[in-house]
Order: structure tokens, then sequence, then C-alpha cells
């Protein structure tokens, strides 16, 4: 059994500068034990900061893929869309990002099949899943 660690941050800047450091070292240990490294991260405002210091890191980009831990049904130029958020913060980097819904269309039967097509195609176990939560205690809506 692993004992838990609680972690307190004095403010959200630390807590975004010690997440995206954390992240970081993440990737560099998944690149150069496989060559690669597959993250799933949350949408909503609270990882943008950590995204934005994520960003800055000299990290092996190319050989990083992005997915979102949750997503809508809406296209990604849409502001509730959490591909659209991790593309705007992280896509520059060359990182790949990998959507969960394509904007076919409002078809939950189709999107969820493609969406685990794409799934699918991905190298498992992910290295790193980031669960997010909401102001109103929700987790990975």
């Amino acid at each position: 059994m692993h004992d838990i660690e609680w972690l307190t941050f004095g403010n959200k800047a630390e807590l975004a500068h010690r997440a995206a450091n954390a992240v970081a070292h993440v990737v560099e240990r998944a690149i150069q034990a496989r060559g690669r490294a597959v993250l799933a991260l949350p949408g909503g405002a609270t990882p943008l900061p950590a995204f934005r210091i994520l960003a800055d890191h000299e990290l092996r980009w190319n050989d990083v893929v992005l997915i979102p831990t949750d997503e809508r049904l809406v296209s990604d130029d849409d502001p509730l869309s959490n591909v659209a958020a991790i593309r705007t913060y992280l896509g520059w980097t060359g990182a790949t990002v990998v959507p969960l819904y394509d904007g076919r269309g409002g078809d939950m039967k189709a999107a969820s099949d493609a969406a685990d097509q794409r799934l699918r195609a991905l190298s498992w176990p992910l290295d790193l899943v980031w669960l997010g939560m909401g102001e109103d205690g929700h987790t990975a809506s």
C-alpha cells in the first residue's frame, strides 16, 4: 500500500510552477525510457497557468502526445473546448494534440466511436493522467 502525500502551496503561482515542473519531469523520464511521452491533460481554467509555464520548458516536444482528460461535443473553436485550450497553450511547442471529439456533428455514438479509435492508436499505458477538479468539486467530468 502506498502512502498519500498531500502538498500545500502558498499561492496559485507556486502551484502552477510546481505542477509544470512535475509534468516536465515525467515527460523527460518517459522520453528517456521509451522515446515518447503520452499525457492526458485536464480542461478548464485551473491548469492554464501551469500549461503556460510548461510550454517554456525545453523538452523534446515532437515526441510528446497530448490528449484531454475530458471534452465536450463542441467545435474546437468553442470557448468550452478543452482540446482548444491545450492547443492554444501547448500546441505551438511541436507536441501532437489528439482530440477526443473531431467536430463532426453532435451524434454522441459516432463521436464516441471516433474517440475510441483515436485512443486505441495511442501508446499505452499513458505516462501521465492529470485529472482536473472544478470549483464545485466535480472531478474529470
